[in-house]
């Protein structure tokens, strides 16, 4: 698309709903703290299953590496042992609930039995070493969950249980509004490990939008449903969607939650912790089975070019020339729905998406490169459809330390600032020297409303 400077006017009749909210049905769990459903249309790209999570063994070794009655006792120190233990949760339905069934696989506190299927997954602990390793990459795993104190709290101690069987677990807390928005952090399956609370409604289990196959948001079906673990077990989904028909009697579904409450057991995709101690909600940590994260693995002394693939299916380039990292680091691309933070007045996001980097596993915050690397973002005249002047397109990324959005170029040195602008091809690229959030953005288009004159 070639650069046009026209000056814009759309003259439009508009309808403004303020606050609109959308039902909830008897098959809709709701999260403890929630927002409305995203309605986005994307095109398609495909997960790959989660290198570590898709694992059932690693799932299975920490939940026998948790202590329930632990977190428990951490989160209300003033209950009894026989308090706590009315609380634990061993599946999806509380053992209140007329729904429940034992499950026949359970995972009582057994850190030995942890560490054994940590062992037979090839994940071994080195002689001097704290965290497990394979293949030369530490185990380590991003815990995301709100800022609220309760889960503070109790998942310092997870992390702790999970050190001791030689899991490396980075909690990641982030603002509600970010971890349950409608474009980013939970509905758009950003995360490894997911901490959140469902809430108990109506004496009903459901579950259907938690665990039918039809239900994994993606970007094909406009990340719809909250299966946000990407789990899909035929059997169970074929017995929630009955489970779910309230037209079944009691006797009969609860035979159906039986078979999803064995097969969730078995493959363990969520780890159930506790109920509230009101027992309104219950707190639980999801396992995301997949992952739309692109890796790469790089190496010192070689001039590389990756490609990575947005939402949009568009093709985005990362070159870095033979001296940018001076040790083999794992060069991350995470596709984003949306930017987690708001943007400049007046702007407009074309393209967004995150880039990291791992060192031997361990995320490398604090990671730089040595030389530029360049980066060349790919995009449409679709993702331009909001956006007044393709000559205002700029890459920015997010700084931390000011909380603000800063040219990506203006992270390299003065002598070494580089970026074009190729209209023609449609393409951006620009020199970056180290790695963040990072947002393509131009200027937005203006709406005028005029009021209809009738004569």
């Amino acid at each position: 698309m070639k650069r046009v400077a026209l000056l814009f006017v759309a003259t439009t009749i508009a309808l403004i709903v303020v606050g609109a909210t959308h039902p909830v049905t008897a098959q809709l769990n709701q999260p403890l703290e929630t927002s409305n459903p995203l309605e986005l249309s994307t095109s398609s790209i495909d997960p790959v299953p989660h290198p570590i999570l898709s694992d059932v063994r690693i799932r299975r070794a920490i939940a026998y590496c948790t202590n329930k009655d632990a977190l428990i006792a951490s989160a209300y120190p003033t209950l009894t042992p026989e308090q706590r233990q009315e609380l634990v949760m061993d599946t999806f339905v509380p053992k209140t609930n007329w729904a429940y069934t034992a499950p026949t696989t359970t995972y009582p506190y057994t850190p030995t039995v942890g560490q054994q299927l940590l062992d037979s997954a090839g994940w071994t602990l080195q002689s001097g070493s704290e965290y497990r390793s394979k293949d030369g990459k530490e185990l380590v795993l991003i815990l995301t969950s709100t800022t609220a104190p309760l889960r503070v709290t109790y998942l310092t101690v997870f992390e702790e249980q999970m050190r001791a069987c030689g899991i490396r677990i980075i909690r990641n807390h982030q603002p509600a509004s970010w971890w349950f928005g409608d474009s980013t952090g939970l509905q758009v399956r950003d995360f490894e490990l997911g901490n959140f609370a469902w809430v108990i409604e109506n004496d009903e289990p459901v579950g259907y939008t938690l665990y039918a196959c039809n239900q994994i948001p993606s970007p094909t079906n406009n990340w719809s449903g909250q299966n946000f673990m990407g789990w899909c077990n035929e059997e169970a989904s074929d017995a929630i969607i009955q489970a779910s028909d309230p037209r079944l009697s009691r006797e009969q579904r609860k035979a159906l939650y039986a078979t999803v409450i064995n097969r969730f057991a078995e493959d363990i995709p969520s780890l159930p912790l506790f109920l509230r101690s009101d027992g309104t909600a219950w707190e639980h940590i999801d396992f995301n089975l997949q992952t739309f994260r692109q890796d790469r693995d790089l190496t010192p002394g070689n001039t590389d070019s990756v490609i990575f693939t947005d939402y949009s299916g568009n093709q985005h380039t990362i070159t870095l020339p033979s001296g940018a990292i001076t040790q083999p680091i794992t060069l991350s691309y995470h596709p984003l729905v949306a930017n987690a933070n708001p943007l400049p007045a007046n702007t407009q996001t074309a393209h967004a998406f995150r880039l990291s980097v791992s060192i031997r596993g361990v995320p490398g915050d604090a990671f730089s490169f040595t030389q530029p690397i360049t980066i060349t973002i790919r995009y449409t005249d679709t993702d331009l459809a909001n956006i007044f002047d393709e000559n205002s397109l700029d890459l920015f990324y997010w700084d931390q330390v000011s909380n603000s959005w800063k040219d990506a170029a203006k992270t390299c040195p003065i002598a070494e600032q580089y970026e074009r602008l190729d209209a023609d091809q449609n393409l951006f690229e620009v020199g970056v020297c180290h790695l963040s959030e990072f947002s393509l953005i131009g200027t937005k288009k203006s709406q005028v409303f005029l009021p209809m004159v009738m004569r």
